[in-house]
């Protein structure tokens, strides 16, 4: 996590669930959405 600013504060919010646990958290919404979430992880996805 980092600021990209570098005049203005780093604003951060945290939303959870009932006891610290949302009822989907890691789990896919919708199996169409695989191949962009993918490539979240990528270095640079105009490279392939």
């Amino acid at each position: 996590l980092s600021n990209a600013s570098e005049t203005d504060d780093l604003v951060l919010l945290v939303v959870g669930g009932k006891d610290g646990y949302v009822e989907r958290d890691g789990h896919m919404v919708d199996e169409a959405d695989i191949e962009r979430r993918a490539a979240f992880g990528r270095a640079d996805p105009r490279d392939e």
